[in-house]
């Protein structure tokens, strides 16, 4: 049975997301979900998310709207720690062709108990 004060501590740790990003991917898609995560807190004012941007390769990653992002290599972020994999969505037309490689590298690299999801567009 699970005491009073882990069950305490295990709500209190911040949960990780990982935020997928891809050439041309739609900001809207990827800075309203960051932002609302980002003011979520715990009850003791802590964070209640780690977030953490990624893409297949790391680096700058140019949106749809031509702001470019930063991000870190997904091969450097998906770790045992990672409590959702949140994959962002863009143009149809482009899409397929942007996340076919990172599609691949995903399906590869990520453990079958993640919550994930590959958008396809409007």
């Amino acid at each position: 049975m699970t005491s009073k004060s882990a069950k305490s501590e295990t709500a209190q740790r911040a949960r990780k997301i990982v935020f997928v990003i891809f050439d041309q991917v739609k900001l809207l898609d990827i800075a309203g979900p960051l932002q609302v995560f980002s003011d979520a807190r715990l009850a003791d004012g802590g964070s209640a998310y780690d977030l953490v941007v990624a893409s297949e390769l790391g680096g700058a990653v140019a949106t749809d709207s031509g702001m470019v992002l930063a991000s870190q290599a997904l091969s450097d972020v998906l770790d045992a720690d990672v409590d959702t994999l949140l994959v962002a969505g863009g143009d149809p037309s482009v899409q397929l062709k942007a996340t076919a490689s990172l599609e691949a590298c995903l399906y590869g690299v990520a453990p079958q108990d993640y919550r994930n999801g590959f958008g396809r567009g409007r």
